[in-house]
């Protein structure tokens, strides 16, 4: 390839660097994936709570007195899950749209 033109050089390593990118990028979304359903599964078998079809955890973070869920369903509606550690209570709020 050392005949060819600058142009088509650059354009060669362009695309092989945005093929990486793009591989990096879709590994790093699949591990994420992988990590949220395995997270997801961990705090539901521990939790007194029950999701109804099509509600799935968007969000988890938490501590050793608490965690706190935001779960979402399909239609885009959001509610928040407190789960106490101390005493075993759950308080549900819902968010507005």
């Amino acid at each position: 390839m050392s005949s060819a033109p600058r142009w088509l050089k650059a354009v060669t390593y362009g695309m092989g660097a945005l093929i990486v990118v793009l591989t990096l990028v879709l590994l790093g979304e699949l591990g994420r994936r992988a990590f949220t359903t395995a997270e997801d599964t961990a705090v539901m078998e521990r939790a007194p709570i029950a999701l109804a079809a099509g509600e799935r955890i968007a969000g988890l973070t938490g501590g050793d007195r608490r965690t706190v869920l935001l779960v979402e369903a399909t239609d885009g509606s959001q509610r928040l899950v407190v789960l106490n550690h101390d005493d075993g209570s759950v308080t549900d709020w819902p968010l507005s749209p």
